[in-house]
């Protein structure tokens, strides 16, 4: 989709909103998004077997709202050079999605919205969901190449979460009803949202939040690091940092609790590495006990729960798991690609 460039000396009060919708069967994803994402499915009971991408073009940014099935997606150096000047504004209306940037662990479940700089490596496990984005170029919101927001994920508690969410409650509304144009001024005023968002401009003054923040961000590089370790527990944590029970549960509270943060993290390390190499007889035990899953057949429990399948069936289509009779042929309607900067 090509964006508009307003090259006219009158200033308008609306922008024209251009739409594109791709809608097929989901094995399709992958190749929908090869020039800026590496995309490998997962069999998960909550598939649908569909794959449905609605884009509206406005001025200088594009929306996007994505019905995906499970997937891992990874983002590597070699993809920047097509989308690496990218700034995603991105929220899981349904799902959700827990993966690392830079090696850092992030997780990104419903009522989170996170700024993401395409520039930088990612990789994730994104659940069957919906998920809506905004896409701009750093050029347009003038942040230089490898610059790094404070805090690169808000929740709706926070002053600039409500914001964003409000935000994007207010553009997705206004395309998924079919408006052909948005205000130019509302435009202009996302474009503020984003720039204070990235830069950490315009945060909440509350100390004890900031605080909280930057102890969250440390317990949880701690956690990455030790989660091979059998004795990594929320008591270890409360003895590791001198924080209280209640502290320990306010800064995981979004994430279900220390207890299932810990075990989600593990869960998605043993099921990226599953991904990563083809099934060889005792692979999966290996990558359980690896994992610290006391047994295979409590990690095959994490699995089934997390997915409705076990492991072996993660990654093939095969007896236990197949949509294929139930997805049409697919019908598109547009060009492959996020957009033609």
């Amino acid at each position: 989709m090509e964006l508009e460039t307003q090259t006219s000396s009158t200033w308008q009060a609306r922008v024209s909103a251009h739409r594109e919708v791709f809608s097929g069967s989901s094995e399709r994803a992958p190749a929908y998004y090869r020039d800026y994402l590496d995309i490998t499915p997962i069999n998960a009971v909550g598939n649908s077997g569909r794959f449905v991408s609605q884009k509206w073009g406005a001025g200088s940014y594009l929306f996007e709202q994505s019905a995906m099935d499970a997937i891992i997606v990874r983002h590597y150096e070699r993809h920047s050079s097509i989308s690496g000047n990218l700034l995603q504004v991105v929220r899981y209306v349904s799902g959700g999605a827990m993966g690392s940037i830079d090696e850092q662990p992030v997780s990104s479940p419903v009522g989170i919205v996170s700024i993401s700089d395409w520039a930088r490596p990612f990789e994730g496990i994104q659940s069957a969901g919906i998920c809506q984005s905004i896409f701009v170029s750093r050029q347009t919101i003038g942040v230089v190449q490898g610059a790094c927001a404070r805090r690169a994920q808000y929740d709706n508690q926070t002053k600039m979460g409500r914001i964003l969410h409000s935000e994007m409650d207010y553009f997705f509304d206004q395309f998924l009803t079919g408006t052909p144009s948005v205000s130019r001024l509302r435009l202009d005023k996302l474009h503020s949202v984003i720039r204070s968002a990235f830069s950490g401009e315009g945060m909440d003054q509350d100390i004890r939040s900031n605080a909280r923040d930057a102890l969250s961000i440390l317990i949880k590089r701690h956690i990455e690091v030790n989660l091979k370790s059998p004795n990594l527990t929320a008591s270890s944590l409360l003895c590791e940092f001198g924080v209280s029970r209640a502290s320990l549960y306010r800064i995981f509270e979004l994430d279900g609790g220390v207890r299932k943060y810990i075990n989600d993290r593990r869960l998605y390390n043993a099921v990226r590495a599953l991904s990563s190499a083809p099934v060889v007889r005792g692979q999966m035990s290996r990558v359980a006990e690896e994992w610290c899953f006391s047994s295979y057949a409590i990690f095959n429990r994490a699995v089934r729960r997390a997915y409705g399948v076990s492991p072996k069936f993660l990654f093939e289509t095969s007896g236990e798991f197949d949509v294929s009779a139930t997805v049409s042929a697919c019908t598109k309607t547009s060009n492959p690609g996020i957009c033609n900067w």
